[in-house]
């Protein structure tokens, strides 16, 4: 698994935990390359505030 796969798959887990959940499917996540460090930063502030 890459890293773009690994991420993905974080984001894909914090989505299913909340609590908040839609009756319409999530579209596909996909991290591009230039927004890597942003999907990032965003995981990191997800987990400070669980």
């Amino acid at each position: 698994m890459n890293k773009f796969e690994d991420i993905e798959e974080k984001i894909h887990k914090f989505l299913e935990t909340l609590l908040c959940q839609s009756d319409m499917p999530f579209p596909p996540i996909k991290v591009e390359r230039s927004n890597l460090e942003y999907a990032n930063l965003l995981l990191d502030a997800s987990f400070r505030c669980s």
